[in-house]
């Protein structure tokens, strides 16, 4: 009798468990590329990312497939042995390389620093190649020339599928680091290539998961020594264009950052970074202000007189006054009082909440509370905000920022 008591009690407390178990809704990011997407550790000292708590938090499922390699399925670095994972560094070659890791650190990083959870990563990274490995054109007539299409296809599919019961999943961005090693002939198709991997892969996707990957951004990284040659330039060129053509692709430069002594590689700083700047792009999509001008605290009102920077948006301006947002997402700069996001908290974007202020019919904003204006002409303007804000005060705003009388400027007009 005991014994079966017990055993109930445990057939309970299993489905009690079972009951338990969260559902989770996956951001899903695809990451792919050759050895800077990859992330090598050799020339590094240390070689590794240190430790984040977003790491233990960010979903992971990678294969990496070996520079060498000229067949598919590709012959393998290491993978996640088909199971979703914590983030990790990945698994070496065997040589100079400790271990492998890229850009999807510094990017689950900063998303998890932005509030963003429940992240899936998938790595699909090459050791090297040009970009015909991953043209769907030339896999469907020769498996092994374009093995990274059927490895990337196949490698997202077994990512997706790993999911557990009852997860859903929405593909929110695709990230694309490759280029330092085309060809000549493969430079000159760096756009149409990259575009037509794009629609591809979203096509693939949407076939099998209908409407996931939809809203799908992608994100270019700049390759490494961008200018150090002719096809390295054109790939560039290319890729850039492709971007400022698309509003649904982006292109992040790395050209300011420095390179490892071998000339070709980001170093363990320069990856971490790099990821943040992919990492600020997704954001910055999800991220927009209200469209409330003025709102600086982005509460959905206009108000000032509590003293609360939560539900004083003068209060609020205040606090971010003069900060540079240069970097920072839109609502970011908002919140921080730069309202035509021009990356700093300036006198125009006063101007701009004295406007929004008087159409709510509030309190006017009283410009003595600003310490500091480093603006040109200071005095007069200080002495024209405090006589009342006349029309003077507009005129040389409306210079200062070469704005005409009657012309919007994001949503207000100079009088």
């Amino acid at each position: 009798m005991t014994a079966g008591i017990f055993l109930i009690l445990c057939e309970c407390l299993a489905m009690s468990v079972t009951m338990t178990v969260r559902a989770v809704e996956f951001d899903v990011y695809i990451l792919t590329g050759q050895s800077n997407s990859l992330g090598t550790t050799a020339l590094e000292t240390p070689f590794d990312p240190g430790t984040d708590p977003a790491d233990a938090a960010t979903s992971f499922f990678w294969s990496n497939v070996q520079a060498s390699n000229a067949v598919y399925p590709p012959a393998l670095y290491g993978d996640s042995d088909g199971a979703i994972t914590a983030l990790q560094m990945q698994q070496a070659d065997g040589g100079a390389n400790s271990n492998f890791w890229g850009p999807e650190f510094g990017m689950a990083r900063t998303m998890s620093g932005a509030g963003l959870s429940d992240i899936l990563v998938i790595k699909v990274s090459r050791g090297g190649g040009g970009n015909g490995y991953w043209d769907k054109t030339i896999f469907d007539g020769s498996n092994n020339n374009g093995h990274m299409w059927g490895h990337l296809r196949d490698t997202v599919d077994l990512g997706l599928a790993a999911m557990g019961d009852g997860d859903t999943f929405e593909v929110k961005g695709f990230i694309y680091l490759q280029g330092e090693s085309n060809s000549a002939a493969e430079a000159a198709s760096a756009d149409t290539r990259l575009g037509s991997l794009i629609n591809n892969l979203k096509s693939h996707i949407n076939t099998a998961y209908p409407n996931t990957a939809d809203n799908m951004q992608t994100v270019v990284g700049e390759i490494a020594a961008s200018g150090s040659n002719a096809n390295r330039i054109q790939t560039t060129q290319l890729q850039m264009a492709l971007a400022a053509g698309d509003p649904d692709i982006t292109f992040v430069t790395t050209n300011d950052l420095p390179l490892k002594s071998d000339g070709i590689h980001f170093g363990r700083d320069e990856k971490l970074t790099i990821g943040e700047r992919f990492a600020n792009v997704f954001i910055g999509l999800s991220e927009q202000p209200n469209g409330v001008i003025g709102d600086v605290n982005q509460d959905g009102l206009v108000s000032t007189g509590t003293g609360n920077p939560a539900d004083d948006d003068v209060t609020a301006f205040i606090a971010g006054w003069q900060t540079d947002t240069v970097g920072l997402t839109d609502l970011q700069k908002t919140l921080s009082g730069d309202l035509n996001l021009s990356g700093r908290t300036t006198l125009a974007d006063a101007f701009i909440l004295h406007e929004a202020l008087a159409a709510a019919g509030a309190d006017d904003f009283n410009i003595a509370l600003l310490t500091e204006v480093p603006e040109p002409s200071t005095t007069m303007l200080l002495v024209v905000v405090v006589a009342g804000w006349l029309l003077v005060w507009r005129l040389r705003l409306a210079e200062l920022y070469e704005l005409q009388p009657g012309r919007l400027f994001r949503g207000f007009r100079i009088s």
